[in-house]
């Protein structure tokens, strides 16, 4: 009966995979334009009684993606996004692990390291490789075109704006401001420039701010005028100061805001829950050292130049933050040590961490992180300033995942892991981590199945 029910689950897939492929008619029941999102800029998207996922994640698509053929809307399943109903907002499984109903939403690659989407009213806007060459010849594969298509999964836009440099998915979000998106894009890692993109797609292009040294895009939704800022510093080629300089610019208008300059260097941390978090290094007077200072301020009044409503949540420089989004005044940092220092209600606790680990960022009230041996690992930080922190795996089970790649939104947190297929190969599929299980979430490519459970197994086939 296993055996069948494996062989009738791959027949399923391949329908999937041709059907849905190739239909031109558009999916039915479709979510609300008006209806709920969250999860928006990862690999899955919640919009009203769907999840929206990228189909696994494709580590190798510099070398799967090579010709100016590939990446053709309509021929891509593995690393697409597909949608799968949810009932009370669960995932819905069958027996053997797989998924109960999924379909093919965007045929394009958006599951790879440049990935990503975000859904606004009837549309999904994401990232695919370009798949164009330049004159030279050279297949620009490195670049990313941005594209929308309706979450029927018909009228799809491409090319809406094609970046210029080789960028990483944390350098551009986009946002809806007044029935328009804006995608801010962080070109060759310092120049920051916005595309206003209307309801029928047409776009408009900025140039906000050129050579930044830092910077931080809002994370969240556009919620008030304060949000609509990226924060930036920017080195003073002719100055009196031996600071930076410290500034604002609007994403919609374009209009920057520059404040004192002086003999302070400023590096902005990160910018959520309506506060601006930012370090200062002040010389110190008859030294060659300097004081770090970090700082948070509120973005919903004027930035004070002066520093006295700023909130002091460290004096030493850092190599990671997080900032936990169910309350900001809850504050991770981390050096090179085998310590994480905690900032609750303003006191400063040291908790022992594993050596050379690497935060991945907050779900809940739960930090996760990745340790030496590549396990992902978590610890409950709740916002009281005498807890103990006692950190433990994430799963329940063993799985090998993708260390550098984590969608963490503050609600939910998935994974790639990875599955070995009837014929060796190995693939990354999404798996969703409530409390301390990981499960399975999406189609696998037929060549991609994993071999059949024994017939006498009482275990699921995918987990």
């Amino acid at each position: 009966m296993k055996r069948f029910f494996y062989v009738f689950t791959l027949i399923l897939l391949c329908c999937t995979f041709v059907l849905t492929a190739c239909g031109k008619k558009g999916l039915d029941d479709n979510p609300a334009t008006d209806a709920q999102v969250s999860g928006n800029g990862g690999f899955a998207v919640v919009k009203g009684d769907y999840l929206y996922y990228t189909n696994g994640y494709d580590d190798k698509y510099t070398e799967n993606y090579t010709t100016t053929s590939d990446n053709k809307f309509g021929s891509v399943t593995f690393g697409a996004i597909y949608r799968t109903k949810l009932s009370n907002g669960e995932v819905q499984y069958n027996e053997d692990g797989t998924l109960k109903s999924s379909q093919v939403v965007v045929s394009k690659l958006v599951g790879y390291e440049k990935g990503g989407f975000y859904i606004f009213g009837d549309y999904i806007y994401y990232g695919t490789p370009l798949m164009e060459k330049e004159s030279s010849g050279t297949l620009r594969n490195d670049l990313v075109s941005f594209c929308r298509t309706k979450i029927d999964g018909t009228d799809t836009k491409e090319k809406l704006y094609v970046s210029t440099s080789a960028i990483d998915r944390e350098d551009w979000k986009m946002y809806s401001v007044d029935g328009n998106v804006y995608l801010v894009v962080v070109e060759d890692g310092k120049n920051i420039v916005s595309v206003e993109i209307n309801g029928k797609g047409k776009t408009s292009k900025k140039t906000l701010v050129e050579n930044v040294a830092s910077y931080a895009l809002y994370e969240g939704n556009i919620d008030s005028d304060s949000t609509k800022y990226v924060y930036f510093t920017k080195e003073l080629s002719e100055s009196p100061y031996s600071g930076n300089q410290f500034g604002t610019v609007n994403f919609v208008t374009g209009s920057v805001e520059n404040f004192r300059v002086s003999d302070t260097t400023y590096e902005v941390i990160a910018l959520k829950n309506h506060k601006v978090y930012y370090s200062t290094s002040t010389p110190i007077m008859g030294s060659e050292e300097k004081e770090v200072v970090l700082k948070y301020q509120s973005i919903d009044t004027p930035f004070d130049t002066t520093q006295n409503n700023a909130t002091v949540f460290g004096y030493s420089a850092y190599t990671e933050y997080a900032v936990a989004s169910y309350n900001g005044d809850i504050v991770v940092m981390r050096n090179s040590s085998e310590n994480m220092v905690v900032r609750v209600r303003g006191v400063l606790n040291s908790h022992a961490i594993e050596a050379s680990s690497r935060i991945v960022g907050f779900v809940g009230d739960y930090l996760y992180y990745v340790n030496s041996s590549s396990k992902l690992r978590k610890v409950q930080i709740t916002y009281d300033s005498n807890q103990e922190y006692v950190s433990e795996d994430a799963f329940e089970e063993e799985k090998e995942i993708l260390t550098d790649v984590f969608d963490a939104n503050g609600n939910n947190m998935y994974v790639f892991a990875k599955y070995t297929a009837e014929n060796e190969s190995t693939h990354y599929y999404l798996n969703k981590i409530t409390g301390n299980s990981a499960r399975f979430v999406g189609v696998f490519a037929p060549s991609h199945a994993p071999a059949p459970l024994d017939k006498d197994s009482e275990d699921m086939w995918i987990k």
